[in-house]
């Protein structure tokens, strides 16, 4: 069978005429909805995460007191109404350690068996490094090309 340039192909896929083709699409996009929806429902309440040891939260308290970081620290139960407590650590010992918020200007005493999760703040040192470098090639290279322009 030859067909003309002219004739009109039948579109692949839809039913034929444009209400089916309409009709396909809102039930393709109810679907996916639907898929993306679940996704992000499952996303919100995320597994809790494992105590971690108290020789790591150690390393990490006295790390991030060495480099003056900030650490967010993660509790078992609810201490004053809160259960992530952000400050610099400081005063770390065998029992437990004091963390104080620069903003509020509080003190808190903790214990480890109280802390479910001890993370360290901000990026690290290599990575602000890397990335400071990477900006400087970047601008250094715009400047590059706009100044020699292929000819």
């Amino acid at each position: 069978m030859v067909v003309s340039p002219r004739e009109s192909k039948p579109e692949l896929g839809f039913p034929a005429g444009k209400a089916g083709g309409a009709m396909l699409l809102k039930v393709i996009s109810v679907v996916l909805s639907l898929v993306l929806a679940q996704g992000s429902l499952a996303a919100e309440t995320p597994p809790q995460a494992p105590t971690q040891s108290i020789p790591a939260i150690q390393a990490i308290l006295r790390k991030a007191n060495r480099n003056g970081k900030v650490v967010k620290v993660e509790l078992l139960q609810p201490l004053e109404n809160q259960t992530k407590i952000t400050g610099r650590p400081f005063e770390i010992s065998d029992s437990g350690f004091t963390i104080s918020n620069s903003k509020t200007g509080v003190t808190t005493r903790l214990r480890y068996a109280d802390v479910r999760q001890v993370r360290q703040k901000g990026m690290p040192r290599a990575t602000e490094v890397l990335l400071g470098v990477g900006i400087i090639f970047g601008v250094g290279l715009a400047i590059f090309f706009a100044v020699y322009p292929k000819t």
